[in-house]
């Protein structure tokens, strides 16, 4: 009997063995290296080492110290109301959690105030162009995260990143004030569709060089 057991756990060793050789021959995943910082990380486990952006709500003038009516989301006939001076809403999100934070501090910003902020124009030029996209896309969900560099001519862009994703994204500021967004493999060292900002080259140069 006991034999036979040796045998048994000698041929499921094997087994074993040969399956992982193949998974590994026909599943081979490039190793994984992250430049910025100290660390670096293999495998598909990504934990990026970006420095990341600690964002400021700005302070509005006076002239926003008002109510605003805003329709939720979820109901279309009830409405809350908002105060872009104070960055207050009447939504449960905000008086159960949001309300503990500070007046400069991005997570007192419900779903109510980030649409505002995203609607009205006349809000944007108090915001740094790059933070105000991140704030008003991203932010909803609140998992991403924001770097920003610049590059040899100056030029600020935002990198819009998350641990254990392969792509992030890239924020440029064009010439009229507005924020494109273009995706790149930071691994791969590809852009999304093949789509490049104009000074891409200065930008592969700069994340290669963190």
């Amino acid at each position: 009997m006991s034999t036979f057991l040796i045998i048994s756990a000698i041929i499921a060793i094997i087994f074993f063995g040969i399956k992982r050789i193949l998974k590994n021959a026909f599943n081979y995943k490039p190793e994984v290296k992250v430049k910025f910082g100290d660390e670096t990380e293999e495998g598909l486990d990504i934990q990026y080492n970006f420095p990341e952006v600690i964002i400021e709500l700005p302070q509005l003038p006076d002239e926003f110290d008002r109510p605003i009516k805003i329709k939720s989301f979820s109901e279309p006939k009830l409405f809350y109301e908002l105060n872009l001076y104070k960055y207050t809403c009447t939504c449960p999100d905000f008086e159960d959690r949001r309300i503990q934070f500070a007046m400069n501090n991005p997570q007192r910003l419900c779903k109510h105030l980030l649409q505002a902020i995203y609607e009205r124009k006349k809000i944007q030029k108090f915001f740094d162009p790059i933070e105000h996209y991140f704030l008003t896309r991203y932010r909803k969900k609140q998992r991403e995260k924001l770097t920003t560099i610049t590059l040899v001519n100056n030029e600020k862009l935002g990198i819009v990143w998350m641990n254990n994703k392969e792509w992030i994204d890239i924020l440029e500021q064009n010439e009229t004030g507005s924020v494109q967004k273009y995706g790149y493999n930071f691994f791969e060292k590809r852009w999304s569709y093949g789509t490049k900002p104009i000074n891409y080259k200065a930008i592969e140069t700069t994340l290669r060089a963190k």
